[in-house]
């Protein structure tokens, strides 16, 4: 025979199941993407407002992507096919996205530009839907004696400076003890934050000239001191010291595991709706944006004009999970019954972040 502590538990555990079930059979499921419409690209999920192939797969033109099927394995292509989209992010509207680790900056002028959209010269382009996500990516330098800054409308909004001195044999003194949470030390190579998101930056050089007369070694500053100079934008935490060894001796160092051809950045997106206001204080979105762009009735919409950044995005609320752009793409789950505390395997659900 059952003990009769243990009957209210059974009860009380039945009706759990039965809510539960209950509400299982009533969740509908979310209206998806056409059939005709592919959803992935290898191993990359393309959820929906972006898409591939005919108009009715994405929301609007700027997220489009394409699948190039040719590489082995497929890669998933942003605009016009300089950058990789690795993963997208519906939960905080991100994406990490792999481009061509080096800018290209000319050596003769020191001048260089770093850029999401094609450059129309003398053109205003429009509100561009991605930015670089400030503070989750950096600026990195290696050469000698030089140093790089990142420039947009004219006002510098990143930079650091790289030395090298040399030993008696000639030798050049490229490492040294980094502070916390960083691979350089000034020494060789540099790094620093990027606090400002914007689409596109200038990015500016020069050699410095530390030749105080007096005796001892050299370095040849004209020739960069012997080092090959390489200016970065990359994902904060992607620069190993295997890397930055390589980028200063390529000749003579091991090519790291992670490659070094497509260098990982963070991008926030947004989905562009009319005139995006700038509430910084409530970040609230007018009502039309909030019914245009997020579909289902479980779902916040987020007013993202920052710097350059113009747009929503939306969220489902606190609870749910899915996909926000798609009607009923929201579904409440056994986390959301937060109302039973004494059950411990009941847990609030928590937004997926990828840092």
């Amino acid at each position: 025979m059952m003990p009769r502590k243990s009957v209210p538990m059974v009860i009380a555990v039945a009706l759990l199941l039965s809510v539960y079930m209950g509400m299982a059979a009533a969740v509908r499921l979310p209206t998806a993407v056409a059939p005709d419409c592919n959803t992935t690209c290898g191993d990359v999920k393309v959820p929906y407002p972006f898409g591939m192939g005919p108009p009715h797969c994405y929301r609007q033109p700027e997220f489009k992507l394409t699948c190039d099927r040719r590489s082995t394995p497929p890669r998933l292509l942003l605009g016009d096919g300089e950058f990789e989209v690795a993963d997208i992010f519906l939960e905080n509207n991100t994406m990490r996205v792999r481009s061509s680790h080096a800018l290209n900056v000319s050596t003769s002028t020191g001048r260089g530009r770093w850029r999401l959209g094609a450059d129309r010269v003398g053109v205003e382009p429009p509100p561009y839907p991605y930015v670089l996500l400030p503070d989750f990516n950096e600026f990195i330098l290696t050469g000698c004696n030089v140093q790089a800054t990142l420039v947009r409308d004219g006002s510098i909004v990143s930079g650091c400076a790289s030395f090298c001195s040399a030993t008696n044999d000639g030798q050049l003194v490229t490492g040294a003890f980094a502070p916390d949470g960083k691979i350089c030390s000034n020494i060789g190579c540099c790094q620093s934050s990027i606090p400002i998101d914007d689409a596109s930056y200038d990015v500016r050089i020069r050699r410095l000239d530390l030749d105080d007369g007096g005796p001892g070694p050299k370095v040849d500053v004209a020739a960069g001191g012997d080092l090959p100079l390489n200016v970065i934008i990359a994902e904060t935490g992607w620069l190993s010291q295997d890397i930055a060894t390589y980028l200063n001796d390529p000749e003579h160092s091991p090519r790291p595991k992670a490659g070094l051809r497509r260098v990982p950045v963070i991008l926030q997106w947004a989905v562009p709706h009319g005139a995006a206001t700038t509430d910084y204080d409530t970040r609230a979105c007018p009502l039309d944006a909030a019914r245009s762009i997020c579909k289902s009735t479980n779902s916040e919409c987020r007013d993202e004009a920052y710097y350059t950044l113009r747009g929503y995005s939306c969220q489902c609320k606190e609870g749910y999970q899915g996909n926000p752009y798609l009607t009923d793409g929201c579904q409440g789950t056994l986390f959301s019954l937060t109302a039973l505390p004494s059950i411990p395997s009941v847990r609030k659900y928590k937004s997926f972040c990828i840092f």
